[in-house]
């Protein structure tokens, strides 16, 4: 699962570890990983109160000879069966990894994890592009203002102009609350697509969570939120994999030449 929004502040990194932490309470004989592929800037140490000795940047020296016993030496464990694979703080590392060096990494993954979570960077970038272009969901991560939806709405087009199939974009909007100026309706019009997923407003869990570094669903198991991630996983992961046969794998030369002909989205 690729979680991408192309405006910061939206709540992406938040759903990313609170995805995980669902899946990995969902599926408690399988294995999570998840991927901050923000390059300096990444806050999924930070979310889950990491304290790693190694990064992605580690993984990128290595990975002409990575296997199963090297890639978790690299990783820091989490609890509830959780691997995480924190950014690479150095900035000398930005141009190592391009975007047939992130394929590697998330092929990697998935043929050592139940499910993958990756972060990913604010813009279309190779890397960003890379992958979107592997992952199985691709959850866009919007709110209910104007902004937010006219982002994701470009969004929207060029993952049709890549030719993702319909059900592998899913428009997740964070921080629902009823009474909103704009509704759902206002949403599905403006996207042209149904929306997949709504979690509710909660400030007091999510500050609360992050502020000691813990999963929602650690500091108040309870509330709301918490168990709008349980059923988010639960769908994601009932609905099984879309058919991979007929699914687009750009190489990374058409993503090399369709970030020339686009800008930032």
């Amino acid at each position: 699962f690729a979680l991408y929004s192309s405006k910061g502040g939206l709540g992406t990194t938040s759903i990313a570890t609170n995805l995980s932490h669902a899946l990995a309470k969902g599926h408690r004989e399988s294995r999570v990983a998840i991927a901050d592929l923000v390059v300096t800037d990444g806050d999924v140490r930070v979310f889950l109160n990491l304290k790693p000795a190694y990064d992605l940047g580690d993984l990128v020296k290595k990975l002409d000879r990575v296997d199963a016993e090297l890639l978790y030496s690299l990783m820091t464990p989490y609890r509830e069966g959780i691997w995480a694979l924190p950014g690479p703080d150095n900035p000398e590392h930005d141009d190592l990894l391009d975007g047939s060096t992130i394929s590697t990494i998330v092929d990697q993954l998935r043929s050592r994890f139940a499910f993958t979570v990756l972060d990913c960077e604010h813009h279309m970038s190779e890397r960003t592009l890379a992958a979107m272009d592997l992952a199985d969901r691709i959850l866009l991560v919007t709110q209910l203002n104007v902004p937010s939806l006219r982002s994701t709405q470009r969004t929207l087009a060029i993952c049709r102009r890549l030719g993702y199939a319909n059900d592998k974009t899913c428009v997740l909007i964070n921080r629902f609350q009823s009474g909103e100026v704009l509704s759902l309706a206002d949403a599905t019009d403006v996207l042209k697509c149904e929306v997949f997923w709504k979690l509710p407003n909660d400030y007091r869990a999510s500050a609360g969570a992050l502020m000691k570094g813990i999963p929602v669903a650690e500091f108040d198991p309870t509330c709301k939120l918490a168990w709008s991630y349980s059923q988010l996983a639960a769908k994601l992961s009932g609905v099984g994999e879309p058919a991979r046969n007929g699914a687009h794998r750009a190489s990374v030369r058409s993503l090399r030449a369709f970030l020339g002909r686009t800008k930032k989205a």
